[in-house]
């Protein structure tokens, strides 16, 4: 699990598809405070949850399934792109963002940002999903935790504060940019248990 709070920004430096293009090895350069992740660890990714598959030295590697690729903005790299990175969170920390899993549920699409007073930028983007949004819930893009500011229709706004602009790759983002979108984790799983946690119960009676 992560918090959506970015720990550091890095660089692809490299990335090779197989033949079939059904899985991607990519490298990025390992910021300096990573100094405690080896083989088998997760690090979010651009709010994507990956494995390392080496110890890092100083660059860490990473393999992209088909699914990874289909799902995520990852199907479209280029090298030098900057990723959000951050690594779980650990047990007792403080949670100051909100409980991210790195499991991504769409790309949208960038369609408009605005920079507003005290340096702020805000951000417009497309999603699918109306039941899991609403102002002043959390979302996730690119791995940043935020706040919902507006929803219109399958839009929605955030606000980036000059810190997160700072320590995020959001400030980069072009119109008509993709960026990896989670939802929030708790109101999956209520929607989920109200859709199917309800039929179980009725089925159950009625078996009864």
């Amino acid at each position: 699990m992560f918090t959506g709070l970015i720990e550091a920004k890095s660089n692809l430096i490299s990335f090779e598809k197989n033949a079939n293009e059904q899985l991607c090895r990519i490298v990025v350069k390992t910021p300096r405070i990573f100094d405690d992740v080896y083989s088998g660890h997760s690090i979010a990714t651009n709010g994507v949850c990956l494995t390392l598959v080496e110890d890092p030295t100083d660059v860490m590697k990473f393999d992209l399934g088909a699914e990874t690729l289909r799902l995520t903005s990852f199907k479209n790299l280029k090298i030098n792109q900057v990723f959000n990175l951050e690594r779980p969170l650990k047990m007792g920390d403080r949670l100051h963002g909100h409980l991210v899993t790195g499991h991504v549920d769409e790309v949208c699409v960038l369609i408009d940002r605005t920079e507003i007073s005290g340096g702020c930028l805000e951000l417009e983007v497309t999603f699918k999903e109306k039941t899991y949004v609403w102002e002043k819930g959390s979302i996730v893009l690119n791995g940043v935790s935020l706040t919902v500011n507006k929803v219109t229709g399958n839009k929605l706004s955030v606000c980036l504060i000059p810190e997160t602009l700072k320590k995020t790759n959001l400030e980069e983002l072009k119109i008509g940019d993709e960026l990896n979108l989670e939802y929030d984790f708790w109101a999956k799983g209520i929607m989920h248990h109200q859709k199917f946690g309800l039929e179980n119960t009725w089925s159950s009676k009625a078996n009864g």
